[in-house]
């Protein structure tokens, strides 16, 4: 018989959004990774973006989403 594996969230879910950020802070750059960061990015298509907003998504607690 074959065993079911379920991924486990181990960090608990914030809706405090001030520790998120895009881009980097000042000690990002100091990080092996920063060689990799590139701040001049294209723009997104208009198809990728014609699919995000029209895309389901799942809300997080206490959020609700307001119909496009």
């Amino acid at each position: 018989m074959a065993v079911k594996k379920i991924s486990k969230e181990v960090d608990a879910y914030t809706l405090d959004s001030s520790s998120y950020y895009l881009g980097y802070r000042d000690a990002d750059y100091q990080q092996q990774f920063a060689e990799y960061f590139d701040p001049n990015v294209e723009p997104i298509s208009d198809e990728a973006l014609r699919g995000i907003v029209s895309s389901i998504r799942a809300t997080g607690p206490g959020e609700t989403r307001s119909p496009v």
